[in-house]
């Protein structure tokens, strides 16, 4: 009975400490929302989500913080071949956001994208960078999880 209790009691914390890191996750909290994890995607870190065709990453940060990662991951993206920069009227949860559309050619030679934003959401600043197999930078041409997080205006 004791070695049970140990057991049970082992594998409820091993599951909370790796619940929200594990591949196998069902949902992810982003902003204090709640999103289930669309098939073929995965958690690959506490606020990184990967899938087939796009990767979404976010930071809770402070206001200075936030405009340095967006500094350095514009700086970083410029470096890539064929590199396009263009401001992108964006809204993140609903919120107003700074946000810039990036067009590069990936190591394979073919059209990728990236988008940065800069929100704050319920007075909390967030960075937020999603990477694109295509540069396609209308709303039905984003993944639905991450058209249900931020709407373009064109």
């Amino acid at each position: 009975m004791k070695r049970l209790f140990t057991t049970i009691l082992l594998a409820a914390i091993f599951s909370g400490v790796f619940g929200k890191t594990s591949q196998f996750a069902d949902s992810v909290e982003i902003c204090h929302r709640k999103y289930e994890i669309p098939a073929g995607s995965k958690l690959t870190a506490p606020n990184e989500l990967t899938g087939p065709d796009y990767s979404i990453s976010w930071e809770y940060v402070n206001e200075k913080k936030q405009e340095k990662l967006v500094n350095n991951t514009l700086s970083d993206i410029s470096k890539q071949k064929n590199f396009r920069q263009a401001d992108l009227e964006c809204y993140f949860l609903f919120t107003e956001a700074k946000a810039y559309a990036l067009t590069f050619d990936n190591n394979s030679g073919v059209p990728s994208g990236a988008i940065i934003i800069a929100a704050t959401v319920k007075q909390q600043p967030v960075f937020i960078k999603i990477t694109l197999t295509r540069a396609n930078f209308t709303n039905e041409g984003l993944p639905l999880i991450i058209s249900s997080l931020i709407t373009l205006r064109l």
